[in-house]
């Protein structure tokens, strides 16, 4: 396996497939953000992305991890922002948790 396949590799098993970076994202008057269910591509009963290697062709509003974070558009629960000292969620825990 070349370096960068194991990085990639490494990377994607931090995931925990809670599907919550899947949750579509609304932006309110007030500033505010609200989740507004799942991405029409996220299949919820397999928990998985079903265009996933082609996602950010096909879905305009798939964001990389590094761009999800940066906007605050993880829940602070997510392994891939969890042992990010500082980093904060710009919607707040009791959003996450509704379907």
């Amino acid at each position: 396996m070349k370096d960068d396949e194991k990085e990639f590799n490494d990377h994607e098993a931090q995931c925990s497939r809670c599907g919550k970076c899947c949750r579509v994202k609304m932006l309110w008057f007030d500033g505010s953000v609200k989740l507004a269910g799942y991405c029409e591509f996220y299949d919820e009963k397999k928990k998985e992305c079903m265009c996933y290697d082609q996602r950010f062709m096909v879905c305009n509003h798939c964001l990389t991890v590094f761009d999800a974070m940066k906007q605050g558009g993880l829940p602070p629960t997510c392994e891939y922002v969890k042992h990010f000292p500082g980093y904060r969620s710009e919607i707040p825990d009791s959003e996450w948790e509704k379907k």
